[in-house]
């Protein structure tokens, strides 16, 4: 098992915000971001690797992330399970809304386009983990979707 940690604040400077991206896009995959407050953004971001899966818990300022149709279009298939601690999560896709109160959870797939926000300062584990892990389990994980 390894541990990795990212954190920025405002006082890290020029391209501080940049660098948060490029963390969560190596942690998770590429995502657009867009913070409530860019000047006076803050997140830390702890990562544990273990084997295939990886756990995290991100801490940040009101942010929304979006993973585009052209980001959504590479890589192996991901699953996301998002659980927010403190603050509640906003999840578009398509035409569907969906709020998610601490302590319940969010699915998010790598290969499909969606927005997940939240509002004020955001305290959340994210369980990342390869599709094919479950399909031996549930079988096709994107029937849920």
């Amino acid at each position: 098992m390894t541990h990795q940690r990212y954190s920025t604040s405002p006082t890290d400077g020029p391209g501080a915000l940049s660098r948060w991206s490029a963390a969560l896009s190596r942690t998770y995959f590429d995502l657009q971001l867009a913070p409530r407050d860019a000047a006076h953004f803050s997140g830390s971001l702890d990562v544990w690797h273990l084997k295939t899966l990886e756990l995290s818990r991100l801490e940040s300022d009101g942010v929304a992330y979006a993973r585009l149709p052209q980001h959504a279009a590479a890589g192996e298939g991901q699953l996301l399970v998002t659980v927010p601690l403190h603050g509640e999560l906003e999840l578009s896709r398509g035409n569907d809304v969906l709020h998610c109160p601490p302590g319940r959870f969010l699915l998010e797939l790598s290969d499909q386009p969606y927005r997940i926000a939240h509002g004020s300062s955001g305290l959340m584990w994210v369980l990342k983990l390869p599709v094919q892990a479950l399909q031996w389990r549930v079988g096709d994980p994107t029937r849920y979707f």
